[in-house]
């Protein structure tokens, strides 16, 4: 399944292959306006490490250039699924790296980026992707908040639970919205 977007809205999109190829160059651009936006984010996560919102961004930078020339030059037959997997994979990593980078405490923002990517693979992915984002948000989130409590002691126990409990609510509900939109869409 395809997504909750019509296949003939997308210019040149007038087949199942053409509508994905289309939403993966918009998602490529979309991902090349990410990469100085985690650099922009460097004075905003204090307890951060420059270096390591950097190496996200180069991260992010190197694997969008790779999956820009299998788009420009797949040859036919175009193989979809491959330059989805490849960038779901950048996307997760690269959205994972900044929660675990800029910490996941009660008043970080970051991990509400990981909204999007619920979004994004809900319309790649169909019903499948939306659940199994969800549930890696949770995972991805739930790893930060861990960490903070347990390894690097900068968040207590009671307070790392309450900031867990609220992003996997968020995540929870942000999923069953994007479930429901997207099937109310398309008729999944």
């Amino acid at each position: 399944m395809i997504g909750a977007v019509d296949r003939t809205s997308l210019d040149g999109a007038d087949s199942v292959d053409g509508y994905r190829r289309r939403m993966e160059e918009i998602l490529l651009t979309t991902r090349w306006v990410a990469v100085p936006l985690c650099l922009a984010m460097i004075p905003f996560l204090p307890k951060a490490s420059p270096i390591s919102i950097g190496l996200i961004a180069g991260g992010l930078a190197l694997g969008n250039l790779v999956i820009a020339i299998r788009l420009r030059w797949a040859s036919p037959p175009w193989r979809p699924g491959v330059i989805s997997g490849m960038a779901t994979v950048l996307e997760w990593l690269a959205a994972l790296g900044m929660v675990l980078a800029g910490g996941a405490g009660p008043t970080n923002p970051i991990p509400a980026v990981l909204i999007l990517v619920i979004l994004i693979d809900g319309l790649r992915f169909g019903p499948a992707g939306v659940v199994g984002a969800t549930v890696a948000a949770d995972v991805g989130s739930g790893v930060a908040v861990i960490r903070q409590v347990a390894v690097l002691a900068v968040l207590a126990p009671d307070l790392g639970a309450m900031v867990l409990a609220r992003w996997a609510v968020i995540f929870l509900a942000a999923g069953l919205v994007i479930g429901l939109l997207l099937w109310k869409g398309q008729g999944w």
